[in-house]
């Protein structure tokens, strides 16, 4: 074992050679339990397994200069193959401006976590209550250097849990996704699934073409 870096210490194990053979799945299961009833968060890379601190936090309307910042550095990667670059900055304006997050915290209802990996922020997502007992998941984005290690799933269930604790009666989380990203498989794995879809003009002759995917809680 090693630590490297500042801040947060990092902890670099090379688990492979006890996970080849026939009792990797035993030690895999003795490893995990020994995570569970351990008193820290963390998120695990399996390049070799690579053991990370995170934090997750509610944001105020201070950090939308960060979520505005957090998003140019994760949106048009994820959609770059989608979407034409006029649109990609279209929505980024009517989405991340500064002003338009701060109307969305203070007037809209919407709720932002940033997740921080050994302190540096890493993603975020958003939530919002929509119908009677339906919340709305709007944002979940992770930066491209922190993709492959948890992080969307730590935000994806951290945000489950909140709505869970605010609204004990809320029947179901509902999200809105392009039909062409490949983070269907993602939402899939998480367990939601495809409700019903449709085309959502945005302004400017711009549409999103959406799949609707439904949680039940």
């Amino acid at each position: 074992m090693h630590v490297v870096g500042t801040g947060w210490p990092r902890y670099h194990y090379d688990f492979r050679p006890m996970f080849l053979g026939h009792r990797h799945n035993f030690f895999m299961e003795t490893f995990l339990q020994i995570i569970k009833i351990s008193n820290f968060s963390l998120i695990i890379c399996f390049n070799e397994i690579d053991i990370m601190y995170y934090t997750i936090k509610e944001a105020t309307a201070q950090d939308c200069g960060l979520i505005n910042r957090l998003a140019w550095k994760a949106f048009p990667p994820t959609y770059q193959a989608i979407l034409t670059p006029e649109q990609i900055e279209y929505m980024m304006h009517w989405m991340y401006d500064e002003a338009s997050l701060r109307r969305q915290m203070t007037k809209e209802g919407h709720v932002y976590f940033i997740i921080h990996v050994e302190g540096e922020p890493a993603g975020y997502v958003s939530v919002r209550p929509e119908d009677a007992g339906v919340f709305h998941l709007e944002k979940i984005y992770v930066l491209p250097d922190f993709q492959g290690c948890h992080c969307g799933s730590a935000l994806f269930r951290h945000a489950v849990a909140y709505v869970r604790r605010v609204c004990p009666e809320a029947r179901a989380i509902e999200l809105n996704v392009n039909r062409q990203n490949p983070a269907l498989g993602f939402y899939r794995r998480m367990g939601m699934r495809i409700d019903r879809e449709g085309d959502f003009d945005i302004g400017n002759g711009f549409y999103m073409n959406d799949y609707i995917m439904r949680l039940e809680l």
